[in-house]
């Protein structure tokens, strides 16, 4: 009986034991392969940064305005891939030019895997999160800081 409780409490200690975390884990490695690359990027992420990017970072209107305007045909796109789904049609989604386009600019593909590459310079055909991943670089965030605090005084 004693043999059978303690292999009870090894395989609950095994299973809901977590590991002890180090300060030093604090960096992530993503490896990302976006639209039109050869071979996936390695990105040095930190988590905690990231989040206060996401959260506090200006944005331009002329980059949140295209990003809205592209939700919208991306909202379309979708709801005609989900009907079409439903109703087991194959490739033909019937989508418009500018609803594909929308659905490039998001995935990061066409033209977009040019303009949403980490190399890039921000612009306005970034999506939140490529822009902000671009942010990480101290470079890119001062040069964007300076021509942004330029911009808006």
């Amino acid at each position: 009986m004693r043999i059978f409780w303690l292999c009870i409490s090894l395989l609950g200690f095994f299973l809901f034991h977590e590991p002890v975390q180090t300060s030093s884990q604090s960096q992530v490695v993503i490896e990302q392969l976006r639209g039109g690359a050869r071979e996936p990027e390695k990105i040095n992420f930190d988590p905690a940064f990231h989040h206060r990017l996401k959260k506090y970072f200006p944005d331009w209107d002329e980059r949140m305005a295209f990003q809205k305007k592209q939700e919208g045909f991306y909202k379309s796109a979708m709801k005609k891939k989900r009907k079409a789904l439903r109703l087991r049609l194959k490739e033909n989604f019937r989508r418009t030019r500018e609803e594909q386009d929308a659905v490039d600019y998001f995935y990061g593909t066409g033209i977009y895997a040019k303009f949403q590459d980490i190399k890039t310079k921000p612009n306005i055909f970034d999506t939140r999160q490529s822009f902000l991943r671009k942010m990480h670089d101290p470079i890119t965030l001062d040069n964007f800081l300076g021509s942004f605090n330029r911009k808006n005084n």
